[in-house]
């Protein structure tokens, strides 16, 4: 089903996919270093970022037949929501509440991870281009 341009099972795949590679690293590096101002989980955390929504642009990517930047980018964007709304439920009720630096954390991620993600998209592109282009020449 498409939806303004949108494969919904792509952006789906994509985003589950993009949860899974970066919910993994998170869990680990929480468990293993806390979460403490000091804790070097950050590194661990930054290149799961960096390589889940890139992969999940990909996955959309490879799996829509239209617009692939539109929906690595629609992937990133419905991941990162599932993790910022079960981040914010969870402050409201320990009593954190959401402040504006938790806003302004939630839009660069967005902006960032979507971003990413349409370079996943393009990378797929690109390969799966050069796929058809061999199989071409075998033929």
């Amino acid at each position: 089903m498409a939806v303004s341009g949108l494969d919904t099972g792509a952006v789906v795949a994509g985003g589950a996919v993009g949860l899974v590679l970066l919910s993994v690293p998170v869990g680990v590096a929480v468990a293993a270093f806390g979460t403490d101002d000091d804790s070097p989980m950050w590194l661990i955390i930054t290149p799961a970022f960096v390589l889940a929504f890139i992969v999940a642009g990909a996955v959309a990517a490879r799996r829509s037949s239209a617009a692939p930047a539109r929906n690595g980018a629609a992937a990133a964007g419905a991941a990162i929501a599932v993790v910022f709304v079960l981040a914010v439920a969870r402050n409201v009720l320990t009593g954190g509440g959401l402040g504006a630096a938790s806003v302004v954390t939630i839009v660069f991620a967005l902006l960032f991870g979507s971003s990413l993600a349409i370079v996943g998209g393009v990378l797929a592109t690109r390969r799966r281009r050069r796929d058809l282009d061999e199989g071409e020449l075998r033929a």
